[in-house]
């Protein structure tokens, strides 16, 4: 319990990275399954953080600290904006995860569950609907048969289809749920702690934590090409408003690009916390053996 659980939680991590679930970028739904993981790992370092730090400076002793060593300042500046930093990633990583639900690009699988009831079921969706271009004024279309069939290669398509209609197929890979894990994880071992933790074993945990961190962001990074590589087609469809979902894929691609950056920083600052805690430990050494 002295690093954290470390391996352990890098391990979880790394169970979310993307080779290990290369048929969740496929689908709509999978997209959003991988990056509500990813927020939900996110949450569980963001939630570690200030839980670490009251171990390290319970609240009851801050006022003294700070007032005899400047330097409690700083760290527990640190912390409070590591912790920030990782809720704003976790928001927008959940944010990005709800945009992909909006988002079927052409060839995903989709389930079909409109006014043809003999019809429901599982079809890949071909593509625009030819109606798209003889929509009228009012914007609704005058020609759309509602749902027309036929046999492709991977099997049978919706060539036509009213967009409210159909909505993503459902995508059932258990894996990511070990994103679940990981706030617990990370939870137990704080509580397992003696505290108030000393300065010098506190930095060494804060470095394990920055590390968590650091690994975290690895694993976001390797789905950003995969999903950039998904979604960055000629033609995705939102099917709320039976319009084109490149908003949403701006907001997704625009998490991504910044999401490894993010987790890096919020490591920096975890790192300049933790080697702030090791001077005052240092100073503390000295004036004990003194």
């Amino acid at each position: 319990m002295t690093r954290l659980n470390a391996a352990t939680v890098k391990d979880l991590l790394s169970a979310l990275a993307a080779d290990q679930h290369q048929g969740a970028v496929r689908t709509a739904l999978g997209r959003q399954a991988a990056l509500s993981a990813l927020a939900t790992a996110v949450t569980g370092v963001a939630e570690a953080i200030p839980a670490l730090d009251n171990a390290i400076c319970p609240r009851e002793h801050e006022r003294d600290r700070t007032r005899r060593d400047r330097r409690w300042n700083t760290f527990l500046s640190d912390m409070d904006k590591a912790a920030r930093d990782a809720e704003y990633l976790a928001a927008a990583m959940d944010g990005a995860a709800r945009s992909c639900r909006h988002m079927i690009a052409e060839f995903e699988p989709v389930t079909y569950h409109g006014s043809l009831s003999t019809h429901h079921g599982a079809y890949w969706l071909y593509g625009n609907c030819p109606c798209e271009d003889e929509r009228d004024h009012s914007g609704e279309y005058d020609c759309c048969a509602g749902l027309a069939l036929a046999r492709r290669g991977v099997g049978i398509v919706l060539t036509c289809v009213n967009p409210h209609s159909i909505s993503p197929a459902e995508y059932t890979d258990t894996g990511l749920n070990t994103a679940r894990s990981i706030k617990p994880a990370l939870l137990r071992a704080v509580e397992a702690l003696s505290q108030p933790v000393d300065a010098d074993h506190g930095a060494a945990l804060v470095r394990a934590l920055a590390g968590i961190t650091g690994h975290l962001g690895d694993v976001i990074a390797s789905w950003a090409e995969p999903i950039r590589q998904r979604v960055m087609v000629t033609w995705l469809l939102n099917p709320e408003d039976g319009r084109s979902a490149y908003r949403q894929r701006q907001r997704v691609i625009r998490t991504l690009d910044t999401a490894g950056g993010a987790a890096e920083a919020i490591r920096s600052t975890l790192r300049h916390a933790a080697g702030t805690l090791a001077t005052i430990a240092d100073d503390q050494q000295s004036r004990a053996a003194a």
